[in-house]
């Protein structure tokens, strides 16, 4: 069985390294042309390219980890370009001249009365269809091979090219181990700003019970432990809330956004989207969770919102930047002060394409986002600010 699964893989991979490497000789001629008349566009051309092959190289189960480009002119898209466009003239070849080679052998026996090879020649009918036959089979295969080598290399150098480099991975782990960080503060200062406080107190209430003499004493410090435990229990649940609602895993991702929108006490309109979201898994389902509580807070916290809208939708076609499958698109938008408020200033630290990386809550979502493939965006629109995720949706398991 293990053998059977390896060679049906490796059949899988073959057969889309040689789609992969039709396309790109589909695609030499346009994009060589293009890429000469717009030259000085090809910082754009090039990034158009590193999507294009991210694209290819996700839907043949390679996919490349995003990094961060540089913003005008990327060294490293460029130089994918140029690989991408020299494999496209191999494939472009290969395709043309072993497909012409391919189709007059096996044509060749009804074409001619006698096959010369040199100083052999061919007459018999049989003999002819036999030989040449024979010969187109090989070109054939060998044409096939070149032509998976050929999507095989593009798909090895692309992920060479584009992936991040060590400097990048190190600067993005120490982006998540912070916001993890951040986190773990956040917890520890709602722990004991609210519930330590009110469990204090409850303690005090029990200790002025027991010395009560007095029964409306002892009913005032009952009543009064009663109220701090209500109190502290309620503010865990809502720390508990904020780490992973259960309700997200029992119910699911909309659910348990609807629940974080009642306890927050906004004006929030929750709007579904088209496509059926179906069953997410579960670290899917947090992120985005976690994406809506944070564009949540970001809006009134920094951005001074009174109305929010929060759509939850799946797009049968996804953006190339985030995955070939279906994409779960979350948007959180409000009428705040938008980027050129205390967002942009000093709150998260993000500019108007959210690139920044000066706070933890944008920061930490974008860097948990491109470790599943997606991708987060923090942009102005009209009258506020959008938060933005898309993820790739998995099958739950």
């Amino acid at each position: 069985m293990k053998t059977k699964n390896s060679f049906a893989a490796s059949f899988s991979t073959s057969f889309k390294a040689l789609a992969w490497s039709f396309v790109l000789g589909i695609l030499f001629i346009p994009g060589l042309v293009i890429s000469l008349v717009l030259l000085p566009w090809l910082p754009l051309i090039a990034r158009g390219a590193d999507a294009l092959t991210r694209a290819a190289s996700a839907w043949a189960g390679r996919a490349v980890p995003p990094r961060e480009a540089n913003r005008w002119f990327d060294v490293r898209q460029a130089g994918n370009l140029v690989v991408q466009l020299l494999i496209g003239f191999v494939s472009f070849t290969v395709w043309l001249g072993g497909g012409i080679t391919v189709g007059i052998l096996y044509a060749a026996p009804f074409l001619v009365d006698e096959l010369q090879f040199g100083a052999w020649a061919v007459a018999d009918p049989v003999q002819k269809v036999a030989i040449s036959w024979a010969l187109a089979t090989i070109a054939l295969a060998v044409t096939v091979a070149l032509t998976v080598g050929a999507g095989l290399l593009s798909l090895w150098l692309a992920g060479m090219i584009l992936a991040p480099s060590a400097e990048d991975l190190a600067r993005s782990r120490a982006v998540i181990i912070d916001s993890f960080s951040g986190e773990r503060r956040r917890i520890e200062r709602e722990l004991h700003d609210g519930p330590q406080q009110h469990l204090t107190a409850l303690k005090l209430n029990v200790a002025a019970a027991r010395i009560a003499k007095e029964p409306e004493d002892l009913k005032a410090a009952l009543d009064a432990a009663d109220k701090n435990a209500s109190d502290a229990l309620a503010q865990l649940r809502g720390v508990v809330r904020g780490i992973a609602p259960q309700v997200l895993y029992d119910n699911g991702l909309v659910a348990a956004v609807e629940e974080l929108i009642a306890h927050s006490g906004l004006d929030v309109t929750l709007q579904r989207g088209g496509g059926d979201i179906g069953p997410l898994d579960e670290t899917t389902a947090l992120l985005a969770y976690h994406c809506v509580a944070e564009g949540l807070t970001n809006a009134t916290r920094h951005g001074g919102a009174d109305k929010i809208e929060v759509s939850i939708a799946a797009n049968e076609l996804a953006p190339a930047m985030v995955s070939p499958l279906r994409t779960l698109t979350v948007r959180v938008k409000d009428n705040g002060r938008g980027l050129g408020g205390s967002r942009g200033a000093g709150g998260e630290g993000v500019d108007k394409q959210g690139s920044g990386t000066g706070g933890t809550g944008i920061a930490g979502l974008r860097e948990r986002a491109a470790a599943l493939g997606g991708t987060v965006s923090l942009s102005d629109v009209a009258g506020g600010a959008q938060l933005r995720m898309d993820l790739p949706i998995h099958p739950a398991t």
